[in-house]
Protein backbone atom coordinates (compact mmCIF):
# COMPACT_ATOMS: atom_id res chain seq x y z
CA UNK A 1 0.00 0.00 0.00
CA UNK A 2 1.55 3.62 -1.00
CA UNK A 3 0.31 5.83 1.39
CA UNK A 4 -0.46 9.32 -0.35
CA UNK A 5 -1.53 12.07 1.58
CA UNK A 6 -2.01 15.51 -0.06
CA UNK A 7 -2.30 19.54 1.34
CA UNK A 8 -3.86 22.50 -0.25
CA UNK A 9 -3.33 25.63 0.95
CA UNK A 10 -6.31 27.05 -0.65
CA UNK A 11 -9.43 28.15 1.61
CA UNK A 12 -11.75 26.96 -1.66
CA UNK A 13 -12.44 23.24 -0.08
CA UNK A 14 -14.23 21.21 -2.53
CA UNK A 15 -14.46 24.25 -4.79
CA UNK A 16 -10.22 24.39 -5.35
CA UNK A 17 -9.35 24.22 -8.64
CA UNK A 18 -5.73 22.99 -6.71
CA UNK A 19 -7.54 20.66 -5.14
CA UNK A 20 -9.36 19.26 -7.95
CA UNK A 21 -5.98 18.49 -9.58
CA UNK A 22 -4.76 16.89 -6.72
CA UNK A 23 -8.09 14.46 -7.09
CA UNK A 24 -7.02 14.09 -10.56
CA UNK A 25 -3.76 12.69 -10.23
CA UNK A 26 -4.32 10.58 -7.18
CA UNK A 27 -6.92 9.08 -9.58
CA UNK A 28 -4.28 8.55 -12.16
CA UNK A 29 -1.39 7.30 -9.58
CA UNK A 30 -4.14 4.57 -8.44
CA UNK A 31 -4.42 4.05 -12.14
CA UNK A 32 -0.65 3.82 -12.64
CA UNK A 33 -0.08 2.11 -9.63
CA UNK A 34 -2.31 -0.82 -10.27
CA UNK A 35 -0.72 -1.51 -13.19
CA UNK A 36 3.01 -2.07 -11.36
CA UNK A 37 1.31 -4.17 -9.15
CA UNK A 38 0.73 -2.07 -6.08
CA UNK A 39 -2.51 0.21 -4.62
CA UNK A 40 -2.99 3.91 -3.14
CA UNK A 41 -4.64 5.09 -0.37
CA UNK A 42 -5.41 8.59 -0.55
CA UNK A 43 -6.12 11.43 1.81
CA UNK A 44 -6.79 15.32 0.77
CA UNK A 45 -6.16 18.29 3.49
CA UNK A 46 -6.85 21.61 2.27
CA UNK A 47 -6.86 25.03 4.58
CA UNK A 48 -10.64 25.63 5.18
CA UNK A 49 -11.13 22.15 7.47
CA UNK A 50 -7.96 22.77 9.28
CA UNK A 51 -7.08 25.16 12.05
CA UNK A 52 -3.69 26.91 11.17
CA UNK A 53 -1.96 29.08 13.32
CA UNK A 54 0.56 31.20 12.44
CA UNK A 55 4.70 30.65 13.69
CA UNK A 56 5.29 33.02 16.35
CA UNK A 57 9.15 32.48 15.93
CA UNK A 58 9.56 31.08 19.56
CA UNK A 59 12.33 28.31 17.99
CA UNK A 60 10.98 25.78 20.16
CA UNK A 61 10.93 23.39 17.02
CA UNK A 62 14.39 24.00 16.17
CA UNK A 63 15.64 23.94 19.95
CA UNK A 64 13.21 20.78 21.00
CA UNK A 65 11.64 19.42 17.75
CA UNK A 66 8.56 20.08 19.38
CA UNK A 67 5.79 23.77 18.98
CA UNK A 68 3.72 24.47 21.69
CA UNK A 69 1.08 25.46 18.73
CA UNK A 70 0.30 21.32 18.08
CA UNK A 71 -1.69 21.26 20.45
CA UNK A 72 -3.85 23.85 19.76
CA UNK A 73 -4.04 23.63 16.14
CA UNK A 74 -4.31 20.90 13.36
CA UNK A 75 -0.79 21.30 12.10
CA UNK A 76 0.56 18.48 14.71
CA UNK A 77 -1.96 16.32 13.51
CA UNK A 78 -1.12 16.99 9.77
CA UNK A 79 2.70 16.70 10.90
CA UNK A 80 2.12 13.19 11.65
CA UNK A 81 0.21 12.31 8.90
CA UNK A 82 3.09 13.83 6.49
CA UNK A 83 5.64 11.58 8.17
CA UNK A 84 3.53 8.63 8.02
CA UNK A 85 3.11 9.04 3.81
CA UNK A 86 4.94 7.54 1.24
CA UNK A 87 4.15 10.16 -1.41
CA UNK A 88 3.32 13.73 -0.28
CA UNK A 89 1.59 16.17 -2.22
CA UNK A 90 1.60 19.97 -1.75
CA UNK A 91 -0.86 22.22 -3.53
CA UNK A 92 -1.36 25.95 -3.32
CA UNK A 93 -3.09 28.30 -5.88
CA UNK A 94 -1.03 31.33 -6.79
CA UNK A 95 -1.89 34.51 -5.28
CA UNK A 96 -0.23 38.00 -6.51
CA UNK A 97 2.29 36.04 -8.13
CA UNK A 98 3.22 33.78 -4.91
CA UNK A 99 1.72 30.65 -2.80
CA UNK A 100 -1.09 31.30 -0.74
CA UNK A 101 -0.72 32.64 3.23
CA UNK A 102 -1.76 29.49 4.20
CA UNK A 103 0.33 27.41 2.43
CA UNK A 104 3.36 29.81 3.52
CA UNK A 105 2.04 29.27 6.97
CA UNK A 106 2.52 25.59 6.88
CA UNK A 107 5.77 25.66 5.42
CA UNK A 108 6.77 27.99 8.61
CA UNK A 109 5.82 25.60 10.84
CA UNK A 110 7.63 22.47 9.52
CA UNK A 111 10.78 24.73 8.58
CA UNK A 112 12.83 23.06 11.36
CA UNK A 113 12.48 19.84 9.12
CA UNK A 114 14.95 21.26 7.00
CA UNK A 115 17.29 21.22 9.85
CA UNK A 116 16.75 17.46 10.42
CA UNK A 117 16.16 16.62 6.65
CA UNK A 118 12.83 14.87 8.06
CA UNK A 119 11.43 13.85 4.53
CA UNK A 120 14.16 11.86 3.32
CA UNK A 121 12.91 8.74 1.86
CA UNK A 122 9.67 10.12 0.79
CA UNK A 123 8.72 11.10 -2.69
CA UNK A 124 6.48 14.53 -3.14
CA UNK A 125 5.08 16.88 -5.84
CA UNK A 126 4.51 20.14 -5.85
CA UNK A 127 1.17 21.14 -7.24
CA UNK A 128 0.08 24.70 -8.62
CA UNK A 129 -2.65 26.59 -10.51
CA UNK A 130 -2.73 29.51 -11.56
CA UNK A 131 -4.70 32.14 -13.14
CA UNK A 132 -2.47 33.04 -16.33
CA UNK A 133 0.61 33.76 -14.56
CA UNK A 134 3.64 32.83 -12.18
CA UNK A 135 2.39 29.31 -12.41
CA UNK A 136 6.07 27.72 -12.46
CA UNK A 137 7.85 30.39 -10.86
CA UNK A 138 6.33 29.63 -7.68
CA UNK A 139 5.96 25.52 -8.00
CA UNK A 140 10.07 25.79 -8.52
CA UNK A 141 9.69 27.58 -4.92
CA UNK A 142 7.72 25.35 -3.53
CA UNK A 143 9.67 22.51 -4.90
CA UNK A 144 12.92 23.72 -3.81
CA UNK A 145 11.85 24.56 -0.09
CA UNK A 146 10.65 20.52 0.25
CA UNK A 147 13.71 19.47 -1.61
CA UNK A 148 15.48 20.72 1.47
CA UNK A 149 13.38 18.89 3.63
CA UNK A 150 14.83 15.59 2.23
CA UNK A 151 11.73 15.38 0.25
CA UNK A 152 12.58 13.42 -3.47
CA UNK A 153 10.48 15.29 -5.41
CA UNK A 154 10.50 15.57 -9.49
CA UNK A 155 9.21 18.77 -11.69
CA UNK A 156 5.93 19.33 -10.32
CA UNK A 157 2.56 20.03 -11.88
CA UNK A 158 1.04 23.65 -12.93
CA UNK A 159 -1.61 24.18 -14.81
CA UNK A 160 -3.71 27.48 -15.97
CA UNK A 161 -7.54 28.88 -15.59
CA UNK A 162 -6.80 31.22 -18.38
CA UNK A 163 -3.73 30.28 -20.35
CA UNK A 164 -2.12 27.05 -21.57
CA UNK A 165 -1.77 24.33 -20.33
CA UNK A 166 -5.51 24.62 -19.32
CA UNK A 167 -6.54 22.51 -16.49
CA UNK A 168 -10.63 22.60 -18.08
CA UNK A 169 -8.75 21.12 -21.42
CA UNK A 170 -9.00 17.30 -21.29
CA UNK A 171 -6.25 17.13 -24.36
CA UNK A 172 -3.84 19.46 -22.70
CA UNK A 173 -4.16 18.59 -18.63
CA UNK A 174 -4.60 14.63 -19.13
CA UNK A 175 -1.29 14.31 -20.98
CA UNK A 176 0.56 16.08 -18.33
CA UNK A 177 -1.17 14.72 -15.23
CA UNK A 178 -0.80 10.92 -16.40
CA UNK A 179 3.24 12.21 -17.26
CA UNK A 180 3.37 13.56 -13.31
CA UNK A 181 2.02 10.44 -11.96
CA UNK A 182 4.67 8.21 -13.71
CA UNK A 183 7.31 10.70 -12.43
CA UNK A 184 5.79 10.60 -9.09
CA UNK A 185 5.16 6.64 -8.68
CA UNK A 186 9.15 6.61 -10.34
CA UNK A 187 10.48 8.75 -7.62
CA UNK A 188 8.52 6.82 -4.79
CA UNK A 189 9.79 3.80 -6.65
CA UNK A 190 13.67 5.29 -6.37
CA UNK A 191 13.37 7.78 -4.52
CA UNK A 192 17.54 8.60 -4.74
CA UNK A 193 16.92 8.74 -8.31
CA UNK A 194 15.65 12.25 -8.92
CA UNK A 195 17.70 14.03 -6.28
CA UNK A 196 19.22 17.51 -7.00
CA UNK A 197 22.46 18.76 -6.64
CA UNK A 198 21.35 21.63 -4.07
CA UNK A 199 20.12 18.39 -1.90
CA UNK A 200 23.67 16.78 -2.10
CA UNK A 201 25.43 20.27 -1.21
CA UNK A 202 23.02 20.73 1.42
CA UNK A 203 23.32 17.02 2.89
CA UNK A 204 27.22 17.58 2.83
CA UNK A 205 27.10 21.41 4.62
CA UNK A 206 24.93 19.39 7.62
CA UNK A 207 27.23 16.27 8.12
CA UNK A 208 29.92 18.41 8.20
CA UNK A 209 28.29 20.31 10.97
CA UNK A 210 26.99 17.33 13.17
CA UNK A 211 30.49 15.85 12.63
CA UNK A 212 32.53 18.81 13.85
CA UNK A 213 29.72 19.14 16.65
CA UNK A 214 29.50 16.11 18.10
CA UNK A 215 33.98 16.02 17.79
CA UNK A 216 33.51 19.13 20.16
CA UNK A 217 31.04 17.73 22.64
CA UNK A 218 33.37 14.13 23.05
CA UNK A 219 36.49 16.37 23.06
CA UNK A 220 35.71 19.38 25.53
CA UNK A 221 32.00 18.69 26.37
CA UNK A 222 30.71 21.27 24.02
CA UNK A 223 26.57 21.64 24.13
CA UNK A 224 25.20 19.95 21.22
CA UNK A 225 21.54 21.15 19.85
CA UNK A 226 18.94 18.79 19.81
CA UNK A 227 19.49 19.17 15.52
CA UNK A 228 22.71 17.96 16.14
CA UNK A 229 21.59 15.21 18.24
CA UNK A 230 18.93 13.83 15.83
CA UNK A 231 21.16 13.87 13.15
CA UNK A 232 23.60 12.15 14.49
CA UNK A 233 21.20 9.58 15.87
CA UNK A 234 20.42 9.14 12.14
CA UNK A 235 23.96 8.62 11.64
CA UNK A 236 23.91 11.38 8.87
CA UNK A 237 28.03 11.73 8.89
CA UNK A 238 28.64 8.10 8.05
CA UNK A 239 26.78 7.72 5.05
CA UNK A 240 29.00 8.78 1.57
CA UNK A 241 26.50 10.63 -0.15
CA UNK A 242 22.75 11.95 0.61
CA UNK A 243 21.18 9.02 -2.09
CA UNK A 244 23.02 6.77 0.03
CA UNK A 245 21.44 8.02 3.00
CA UNK A 246 17.89 8.30 1.62
CA UNK A 247 18.00 4.60 0.29
CA UNK A 248 18.03 3.82 3.82
CA UNK A 249 15.61 6.13 5.26
CA UNK A 250 13.54 4.29 2.41
CA UNK A 251 14.17 0.17 3.81
CA UNK A 252 14.05 1.41 7.20
CA UNK A 253 10.39 2.58 6.62
CA UNK A 254 9.54 -0.35 4.64
CA UNK A 255 10.45 -2.60 7.66
CA UNK A 256 13.89 -3.77 5.96
CA UNK A 257 16.04 -4.88 8.85
CA UNK A 258 19.02 -5.13 6.67
CA UNK A 259 19.18 -0.47 6.86
CA UNK A 260 20.43 -1.14 10.38
CA UNK A 261 23.38 -3.91 8.60
CA UNK A 262 24.31 -1.74 5.81
CA UNK A 263 23.98 2.03 7.38
CA UNK A 264 26.27 4.33 9.11
CA UNK A 265 27.09 4.45 12.58
CA UNK A 266 27.05 7.43 14.75
CA UNK A 267 29.88 9.71 15.14
CA UNK A 268 31.60 7.36 17.38
CA UNK A 269 30.11 4.11 15.99
CA UNK A 270 31.26 3.73 12.63
CA UNK A 271 29.43 1.35 10.00
CA UNK A 272 29.41 -2.33 11.17
CA UNK A 273 30.40 -1.93 14.40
Amino acid sequence: MIRVVSFIGSAAGDASHTKELSDRLAKVLSEQADVRGETISYECMTADNLRISFCRSCNSCFGTGTCPLDDADDIGDLKRRMLEADIILFGTPVYLAEMSGAAKCVLDRISFWSHRLELAGKAGMALVTASNNHGPEVEQRLRELLQLMGLSMPEGLCLQLHARPHLGNPEEAEPLIADAAARLLDAWDDPAACLTELQELYWKGLALKTRRAMMRHYLSGAKVSAETLVLDERRIASYESFADYVRRCREEAQGDSRWLDKGGGSFCQPAGQ
